[in-house]
């Protein structure tokens, strides 16, 4: 666990530090160091799907069909 603490450190001192919530460590040790506009979108978008409430996301859904 010291490990993630210095982690968290770390990602607060770096101001240029893009941090989204990720499904699985897998998937976030896959994610880009550094993403492009769209990479960081379909990041963000993604890790606010993953913690907003279900009825949100339906209704967002349904306002991009």
């Amino acid at each position: 666990m010291a490990h993630q603490s210095a982690d968290v450190h770390l990602i607060r001192d770096d101001p240029e530090a893009l941090v989204v919530w990720v499904e699985s460590i897998e998937q976030g040790r896959a994610v880009a160091s550094e993403p492009d506009d769209q990479e960081a979108t379909e990041l963000i978008t993604e890790s606010w799907r993953i913690r907003a409430p279900r009825s949100l996301v339906r209704e967002w859904d349904a306002t991009r069909r």
